[in-house]
């Protein structure tokens, strides 16, 4: 089994919001231009952005109210070989996974099945936890504020073993959970530190309130009402994009999906292995830029968009900015990666308008990648009310 310096990243590789580039976030105030760019232009970019950075795949979509206002893709699935993309393709965005745990967490709220403020020691009341894990919050664990620490918890000897665990995902997370509760936090209480640990005590815990495991529970609460039909976990098989490693001298080398070291260990499912099409990861977005859109109710959203401190930080699944001058107000964002893949969402509600990035590498070139694209489609301002610049792939 090959475990090697990949695999130890994979437990940091999920990136915040925070990782946003300046020249993203802090771009200038725009007017509203009226009828979007044209598809081609945009086109034009995708083929820009790949020549600069190297990345073998590139795709975006505009969201607005009404759904897809523009989704286009370039590049090859490997960069080994003849094979492109297509618009229906499958990308896996990482760690842009736990906006959709925290968003499982607020519809189990609505169905009265969970709580708000409930403590670890409610949400677990048959581990006999260290002391100071008995007032925590779910909200400080979904902010990344709840002295929950990767360090010690996550490393070469634990990956090992979860990627040959054969027992069901909803053990694993229990073990996990257990393990992190029975021994004093390696962090400190209300200070961030961001943690995938904390998203799969967080999937340990709803698995305890719908009584299976995460991955039916979000397919039954989320990508079911949603009709999210291509979203799964792991990376995408079959004839779909590959992550591609990044090695020395910026080289990437493609990853077969099959290899049991492609992906995070499926116990991180809540923290970051969904996979998906531009036109479902749209249909999660447009629930930002509609209150709700009837799948959530517009106190879940506002609870979901609060940061910790009530100032502008990691929310519930999103990193929170005040104010952007593009944005017409605040902005939900965060990047996503397994270190194979990158994602970028950015949500502009005042807008409204919502903007989705995807390749099929990691590192510096589908950092790049998502970050210059992100930075083009703001440039050009799409209209958040026009639908007919794109015909959704079916």
């Amino acid at each position: 089994m090959r475990l090697d310096r990949r695999s130890l990243m994979m437990m940091a590789a999920a990136a915040p919001g925070a990782a946003l580039s300046s020249r993203v976030l802090a771009a200038p105030g725009f007017a509203h231009l009226g009828a979007p760019p044209t598809l081609p232009r945009v086109s034009e970019a995708l083929e820009s952005v790949l020549k600069r950075t190297g990345a073998p795949a590139l795709g975006y979509a505009a969201v607005g109210p009404n759904g897809l206002i523009a989704l286009d893709v370039a590049g090859r699935r490997r960069i080994t070989v003849d094979d492109y993309v297509t618009q229906d393709d499958l990308w896996h965005i990482g760690s842009n996974t736990k906006a959709m745990t925290a968003a499982l967490y607020a519809r189990l709220v609505e169905a009265g099945k969970a709580k708000w403020g409930a403590t670890l020691s409610e949400l677990f009341p048959d581990i006999k936890a260290e002391a100071p894990w008995a007032s925590v919050k779910i909200e400080d664990v979904l902010a990344h504020r709840s002295g929950v620490s990767d360090n010690g918890l996550i490393d070469q000897g634990w990956l090992i073993k979860a990627h040959n665990d054969t027992r069901p995902v909803v053990e694993q997370r229990a073990d996990f959970a257990a393990r992190l509760l029975t021994h004093a936090p390696t962090g400190k209480f209300g200070e961030f530190e961001y943690a995938n640990a904390n998203y799969i005590l967080a999937g340990a815990a709803m698995e305890r309130i719908t009584r299976t495991d995460w991955e039916t529970a979000v397919g039954t609460e989320l990508f079911g009402p949603l009709q999210m039909t291509t979203a799964a976990f792991g990376p995408p098989t079959g004839p779909q994009p590959w992550g591609h490693e990044p090695g020395p001298n910026g080289v990437l080398t493609p990853v077969d999906p099959l290899h049991d070291v492609a992906d995070n260990p499926p116990v991180f499912g809540p923290a970051g292995r969904v996979h998906l099409s531009l036109t479902d990861y749209a249909k999660f977005a447009r629930v930002f830029l509609t209150g709700g859109g009837g799948f959530l109710s517009p106190q879940s959203l506002a609870k979901l968009a609060r940061p910790w401190d009530g100032k502008e930080g990691y929310a519930l699944g999103w990193q929170y900015y005040e104010n952007r001058g593009w944005a017409d107000g605040p902005v939900l964002a965060h990047e996503g990666s397994n270190t194979l893949w990158r994602t970028m969402a950015l949500i502009a509600p005042a807008k409204p308008v919502a903007y989705l990035l995807v390749t099929n590498c990691g590192g510096d070139a589908g950092q790049q990648a998502v970050q210059l694209m992100a930075a083009r489609l703001i440039a050009q301002q799409v209209d958040p009310d026009d639908t007919t610049a794109v015909t959704p792939p079916r």
